[in-house]
């Protein structure tokens, strides 16, 4: 047995079912790491605010999973957020345990055959948990939006910039067909896809702010349902695509062969940088618009874990916080698709009619 105990709070999470025969597995482990779990609370302790300060000061946060264990419980709140931190150690004490949608891809550590009276058959477990206590201290839980954000937004925020400067260039190229009555199908199409971005980036954007009346227990339900991937899903299939829009513009017989032989050399080569510039989107500035799906995705879940175990004060500073972090990117989306649109309108186009 180790002489000293290493430094660092493990965390204890299970089902209040199970307090009986989780008893004897914390006493084991009270011989050897600093334990808390929810027995240690005293009569007038605000015990949901202790519970989230100590999980956020583990260093270790073991999850006991059982047959007790239900999608309600606050012990799957603690997991998502112990798993983010990266100091989870999942344990099964049943066999047959109950584990939620989402955590059965994780590799737990089966103790259903632990006899409950001795150390016996507790050594992994026991190595797994100095071994986290041993790496550097993990960041404390930020009620800020997630490191991604940091370079989401700003990207997006640039990549809609550089699409209106595209427009722009679009629209010259407009008032050259319409004075030659050119194909005009492919500059719609065109415009069509980025239309799409804009408008897939910014229905993600106002489905995740929607609830932003306060974290009130009615949003649990919202961000729980946006969590699982819908707003990703939203983006991925309704954003234009770059592959569309070289057909459009590179196709035999299509707008650059038209081009080609009605255009300054000028205008071809304004032409040729534009739809290029477009054409290889899908990597660059309808992908930067993509992510703000998966930033959002990875948010919602966040703000759900939060207000699942009631944190309902973090949960109101993370909800500020994504406000403040996406407004300036909705509004500039909002003025890039009225500008858009104002192309369109100048061209005689409908948005979405040639789709």
């Amino acid at each position: 047995m180790p002489t000293s105990r290493p430094k660092g709070i493990v965390f204890v999470s299970y089902a209040h079912a199970d307090r009986a025969r989780v008893e004897p597995l914390v006493d084991q482990l009270k011989t050897r790491f600093n334990v808390f779990w929810d027995a240690k609370l005293q009569p007038g302790d605000v015990w949901r605010q202790v519970l989230a300060d100590r999980l956020q000061q583990a260093r270790c946060v073991v999850a006991l999973w059982t047959k007790n264990l239900n999608d309600k419980s606050f012990v799957t709140s603690e997991v998502e957020l112990a798993q983010r931190r990266g100091v989870l150690v999942p344990v099964k004490l049943d066999r047959d345990a109950y584990v939620p949608l989402g955590f059965d891809r994780w590799q737990h550590l089966d103790l259903s055959g632990w006899s409950g009276k001795s150390a016996g058959g507790l050594a992994q477990l026991f190595t797994l948990i100095r071994r986290l206590l041993a790496q550097p201290a993990p960041r404390p839980w930020s009620n800020a939006l997630p490191e991604a954000a940091g370079w989401a937004v700003p990207d997006s925020t640039r990549a809609v910039g550089e699409m209106r400067d595209l427009v722009r260039e679009v629209r010259t190229l407009g008032g050259v067909l319409m004075r030659n009555d050119g194909p005009m199908g492919e500059v719609a199409a065109t415009l069509d896809e980025i239309h799409a971005t804009y408008a897939a980036a910014s229905e993600a954007i106002d489905r995740f702010l929607a609830p932003v009346v306060g974290a009130k227990r009615g949003t649990l339900k919202t961000y729980a349902g946006l969590a699982g991937g819908s707003l990703s899903r939203l983006v991925d299939d309704k954003r234009g695509h770059c592959s569309r829009i070289l057909e459009h513009y590179g196709r035999a017989g299509g707008l650059r062969e038209w081009l080609v032989e009605r255009t300054q050399p000028s205008v071809l080569a304004d032409a040729d940088a534009a739809f290029g510039r477009l054409a290889t989107a899908d990597g660059d500035l309808f992908a930067e618009l993509s992510r703000i799906g998966e930033v959002l995705t990875d948010e919602a879940t966040d703000i759900a874990s939060l207000l699942r175990s009631e944190q309902l004060r973090p949960a109101a500073v993370r909800i500020a916080a994504a406000e403040r972090t996406l407004m300036p990117l909705r509004r500039q989306l909002g003025s890039a698709m009225s500008q858009l649109q104002r192309v369109e309108a100048s061209m005689g186009f409908v948005p979405g009619r040639s789709r």
